[in-house]
């Protein structure tokens, strides 16, 4: 009866030990395939691209500089242009602990947008927590727009501004973009032209008038002022031809001008309207007795 027992339980033993085994094999092989696989490497660098957008086409070069706070080289500069996309690779840093930003030289009569991915700043590019891998920045500059300043001016001797019409209207016209303006294509000439004044009574005082104007970078910007007058006896004298704005000011920049407007009144004109009454009451007065005395 015991020997029947033990030899019931043999089978289960055996069971056992081939379960053991395959186990031991499985956790064997799966060992083996971990240490076969190698690791997934994150890049050992950070590679960063720069580009450039002028918006008004300035083909000009501008320094930039990448700056880094462990990794080398720490601190690069290159030159990037429309033309030209530039490229700066930091190496021997700690993965996801590289913190960079990038700036550009002053552009002077420029604003600049720097855009990572990551939003639009005025300040630079900027990244943080980085690991090994390509990273962008494009920086867009915009001109910035001059104010052009055009004085009105009325110069009116001998008599009274009762006998004038003294509406007139203004226009500045320049050879490129006028903020808030209109642009004008004719005959091959694109210009654009805004009104300072549109031509209702302003009376006789002086006025000064204001417009923003974008400067071109090749050569600068070109404007004039014209006016027109509804009185035959307003005499309109200006110098305003020679209104001109660079991107940078200097010594041929002319930024304002003044259109003067001159009224000269000579004999009866000199009178007021009640002098002139007076007057007109004293010829038929005359007139009167000298065809009485006559008749």
């Amino acid at each position: 009866m015991i020997i029947e027992s033990r030899l019931n339980k043999q089978p289960y033993k055996l069971i056992l030990a081939a379960t053991f085994a395959l186990i031991m094999t499985g956790a064997a092989v799966s060992t083996a395939s971990a240490q076969d696989s190698p690791p997934v490497d994150l890049p050992d660098d950070a590679v960063f691209t720069v580009s450039k957008d002028f918006t008004d086409g300035n083909p000009a070069g501008i320094d930039v500089t990448l700056n880094c706070f462990q990794g080398l080289p720490v601190t690069q500069t290159q030159t990037v242009s429309e033309a030209q996309n530039v490229e700066f690779t930091v190496q021997s840093f700690e993965q996801g602990t590289l913190d960079c930003n990038l700036t550009e030289d002053d552009t002077t009569g420029y604003t600049a947008s720097y855009q990572d991915g990551d939003g639009a700043s005025a300040v630079n590019c900027s990244w943080q927590d980085l690991t090994g891998g390509e990273y962008s920045c494009r920086i867009t500059n915009s001109p910035d727009s001059v104010e052009i300043t055009v004085n009105k001016d009325w110069v009116i001797e001998g008599g009274s501004v009762n006998y004038i019409d003294d509406s007139y209207y203004l226009e500045l016209e320049c050879d490129n973009e006028i903020v808030g303006g209109y642009q004008y294509y004719d005959r091959g000439y694109d210009y654009w032209y805004t009104e300072l004044y549109d031509g209702d009574s302003n009376g006789t005082s002086d006025v000064e008038y204001t417009a923003d104007v974008i400067p071109n970078w090749d050569g600068g910007t070109n404007c004039d002022v014209y006016e027109g007058h509804y009185d035959s006896a307003i005499e309109s004298s200006d110098n305003c031809g020679a209104l001109h704005i660079n991107i940078i000011e200097d010594e041929t920049d002319v930024r304002s001008c003044t259109v003067t407007n001159s009224v000269f009144f000579e004999g009866i004109p000199s009178l007021n309207q009640y002098g002139l009454a007076i007057l007109a009451l004293l010829m038929l007065s005359v007139g009167f007795v000298g065809f009485r005395r006559f008749v």
